[in-house]
């Protein structure tokens, strides 16, 4: 008969990976990890795992069910076995039966006293017999086996007698024989119970299930915790990119806007020129008019001057 005792192995997948419903692809979010979205491949990879094993820990429970049931087979077998060797037995004690009474009947026939001389020394020839077989003719005395040496031939109702015990030995012995493997059968059956029920294949096979899946759900949530990773990495990277871009965008900016400043600085002292430019010719042309007012020439008169090239 087989035991299984598997080393290792689990209905569920224990705590698993703490999942939070609504975030967004691969985000961690107090201490949670959310894989809805996380690609195809990883959800393919997470369904063959989890496939894997599911099949490996039904497995587990089916090998030891196959092998509880072929020690229950065995037994139911065992036990038919017994119940039908108690039913031969039952029936060679009534034909047993059947016989001793033929036997007892003979006194009547041969009308023997159990007094008698012939039933006594029946009962001396049976003693012997049975210290014979048993190699035990010390617990004869002396007188026994001079009385037996002293017989004459037997007579008919002895060795009838005789006849029939011989064939009660015969039933005897099947009776004894079917008792002894009975008897073998019912310690082995209990012995196998007991054995069962010690190394108790089912819970062991329900922890080792137990395991496998527990072991899986570890594997998977390493993988989102990998993928997140992976994700989290990806979108770091693509955030320095993003402020790297923005920091050259802001610093294009700042030069284009001290350009206008310094554009703005140059029209400034333009116009500052030009209003100081403005200033200086006023004084000039009153100058001119004060200094013409003088000459005693008016206003056109100057400007034939201008003309004439005199001014």
């Amino acid at each position: 008969m087989e035991t299984i005792n598997p080393a290792g192995w689990y209905s569920y997948m224990g705590s698993g990976m703490p999942v939070a419903a609504g975030n967004k692809k691969g985000q961690v979010r107090n201490g949670s990890v959310f894989a809805g979205n996380m690609g195809g491949s990883l959800e393919s990879r997470i369904g063959q795992k989890m496939a894997q094993a599911r099949k490996q820990a039904a497995r587990v429970i089916r090998d030891q069910f196959d092998t509880d049931s072929r020690f229950t087979t065995e037994l139911d077998r065992v036990r038919t076995l017994n119940r039908d060797m108690r039913e031969e037995m039952a029936r060679l004690n009534e034909e047993r039966k059947g016989y001793v009474a033929d036997r007892e009947a003979l006194k009547d026939i041969y009308g023997i006293g159990e007094d008698s001389r012939e039933q006594q020394e029946l009962e001396l020839l049976r003693r012997a017999d049975k210290a014979g077989k048993e190699m035990r003719l010390g617990d004869l005395g002396r007188e026994e086996l001079e009385r037996i040496a002293n017989m004459g031939e037997l007579t008919e109702y002895q060795e009838r007698a005789l006849a029939y015990d011989d064939i009660i030995e015969g039933f005897d012995r099947q009776i004894r024989d079917l008792q002894d493997i009975i008897g073998g059968n019912s310690r082995a059956i209990e012995s196998t119970k007991l054995e069962t029920v010690k190394n108790q294949g089912m819970l062991k096979a329900l922890d080792a299930a137990d395991e496998i899946l527990a072991a899986a759900s570890d594997a998977i949530q390493g993988m989102l915790w990998e993928e997140a990773r992976k994700h989290i990495q990806e979108e770091m990277e693509e955030m320095a990119e993003a402020a790297g871009e923005k920091a050259e965008e802001k610093a294009e900016e700042e030069e284009r806007l001290e350009a206008r400043r310094e554009e703005r600085e140059e029209q400034k002292e333009l116009t500052e020129l030009i209003r100081e430019t403005a200033s200086d010719l006023k004084v000039l042309q009153q100058e001119i008019d004060r200094i013409l007012r003088e000459a005693g020439l008016v206003t056109e008169d100057a400007k034939g001057l201008l003309v004439d090239g005199i001014i």
